[in-house]
């Protein structure tokens, strides 16, 4: 008789108004953050202070250079990312490393190795590698990277008869062409979401001594502490983010909904090097664009014995490193299930999660640090331990990359089959084993991959760490800002150094689970 009171687990399946009331509650949390600066912006509205005035400039010079790097990037990862899904080649996964690595270090790690490379070379080179051309240089690594694995992933989602097809109608130069059409959309979209990323990234333009809206909006907060300000000058860079944001989320809302059947897409897995030939050159650019500065980052290590003294440096802030990313990673996890539990299999629900997932996730990150800071200084003093302390790191950040997870834990959500709710239902299974022997285990390799692609994301993120932690807390990306000015060149190299191989660790085991899954889907073919 206990059994019969059991929840069922067909209540996965059915619709039911507590999906939509569940999603809201979602969405009203994601956004608390920035409640009190948008309130804050209110009371700032009409000032005309130069202060203000120049933040107008720095928003266009923004965008300009987030437009710029993400023309450079489309040209470049597209093709890059079509090549990679069609063809096996000899180092192809060191191209996808390369192409994934920009993606998790901190942008001033890419700025500090352009400097280092470009005070050594002469004058008439020095231009393309100083001021507006490079930040430039470093904001096209992160969309080179990030529209070739969007160009990759819409090429494995073709069918290997539609590209055989293609192949027999045209030969291998039709197969080419018609996978570029089909990844053109949404590399093109990707391509505009990593403009609009970079937007919000301080990080280069203080490298460089290029003013930036998000270098500006840090640089006068930390200057006044006038919360209207920075609630304006944010509510202005949340603005022109979300005219782009916006209609990006519903273009894209709809392919990264969709339900995707398990083992139902693949590749050719063709092994060629000639169809692949063509595009060497570009592949050539994109990992130029991070070897290059991370050799110069790296090589100044030799200059002198600090190798003790930044293990030291590692060792002391690798805890909080590790409770800070892994917090982030518990948050945005859990809210990435709770969304993929509320929104189910139906459509609607799933590409309005996706719609405000990517809109969300577009927004400054200073806009949720800045707000969790206000929320702190009024909050009553027992929420201090929470708000305060590593938990408030953990919570905002998590908070802040929780689209991620919902994106990523949708689609796998999406994979799963209605028939096996149905077949537990029959054989009498109930909600919380169902939920712990089936869809635990087939959830868990999303929940990983979103859990460590979060923890390493919220790891390279300084500003928001530097707003939020608790005096004498410090992450290691934040250890090495704080100290790149007035540390000697070889002992900042070697933290660099550091740094570069733990993201070359976290990069290498992605890979390894991504392809992995490929592998598999071909074998299912």
């Amino acid at each position: 008789m206990g059994g019969s009171l059991m929840p069922s687990c067909l209540v996965l399946e059915r619709p039911g108004r507590w999906r939509i009331a569940g999603l809201v509650i979602v969405a009203l949390v994601l956004v608390t953050p920035a409640v009190p600066l948008l309130v804050g912006a209110l009371g700032a509205v009409g000032r005309e202070d130069l202060v203000l005035a120049g933040y107008l400039v720095d928003l266009g010079v923004s965008a300009l250079v987030g437009l710029v790097a993400a023309v450079l990037g489309f040209a470049v990862g597209w093709p890059s990312g079509v090549i990679a899904g069609l063809y096996s080649f000899r180092g192809r996964a060191l191209l996808l490393a390369l192409l994934t690595l920009p993606l998790l270090l901190p942008s001033f790690l890419l700025g500090l190795g352009w400097s280092i490379l470009g005070a050594h070379l002469p004058g008439p080179l020095m231009f393309f590698l100083d001021g507006v051309p490079g930040v430039i240089l470093v904001f096209f690594a992160p969309a080179c990277g990030l529209t070739a694995l969007a160009a990759l992933a819409a090429t494995l989602g073709l069918s290997a008869s539609r590209l055989d097809a293609a192949r027999l109608a045209g030969g291998e130069g039709a197969m080419i062409r018609a996978a570029l059409g089909h990844a053109a959309p949404v590399s093109i979209l990707t391509a505009v979401l990593a403009m609009v990323l970079s937007m919000g990234d301080p990080g280069p333009g203080q490298i460089f001594g290029v003013r930036t809206a998000a270098a500006d909006l840090l640089v006068s907060f930390s200057a006044t502490y006038d919360f209207e300000l920075a609630g304006l000058q944010c509510v202005l860079l949340a603005m022109v983010v979300l005219v782009v944001a916006v209609p990006l989320a519903i273009r894209l809302a709809p392919e990264l909904a969709r339900a995707t059947p398990a083992r139902s897409t693949g590749r050719p897995g063709r092994v060629s090097e000639g169809g692949a030939r063509w595009v060497f050159p570009l592949w050539g650019l994109a990992g130029g664009a991070v070897v290059l500065p991370v050799i110069s980052l790296v090589l100044p290590m030799l200059d002198g014995p600090y190798l003790a003294r930044a293990a030291g440096d590692f060792s002391g802030t690798m805890l909080d490193t590790m409770i800070f990313g892994g917090g982030a990673a518990l948050s945005a996890v859990v809210v990435g299930v709770v969304v993929a539990v509320c929104a189910g299999r139906e459509e609607r629900l799933r590409q309005a999660a996706v719609a405000v997932a990517v809109a969300l996730f577009c927004l400054p990150p200073a806009l949720s640090a800045l707000g969790a800071v206000r929320i702190a200084t009024v909050a009553p003093h027992w929420l201090d331990p929470i708000l305060r302390g590593s938990a408030g790191v953990c919570l905002a950040q998590g908070l802040r990359l929780a689209p991620l997870a919902v994106i990523l834990l949708l689609r796998a959500w999406g994979a799963t089959a209605p028939s096996w709710t149905q077949a537990a239902a029959v054989s009498g299974v109930g909600l919380t084993t169902f939920l712990r022997r089936v869809l635990l285990p087939v959830l868990g390799p999303a929940m990983a991959i979103s859990g460590l692609l979060v923890a390493l994301l919220a790891s390279a993120d300084v500003g928001s760490v530097l707003l939020l932690a608790p005096p004498g807390r410090s992450g290691f990306a934040l250890r090495i800002f704080t100290v790149m000015a007035n540390a000697p060149q070889a002992l900042v190299a070697t933290l660099c150094c550091i740094y570069v191989v733990v993201a070359v660790v976290g990069v290498a085991v992605l890979l390894r689970w991504g392809l992995k899954d490929e592998g598999g889907r071909m074998k299912d073919e």
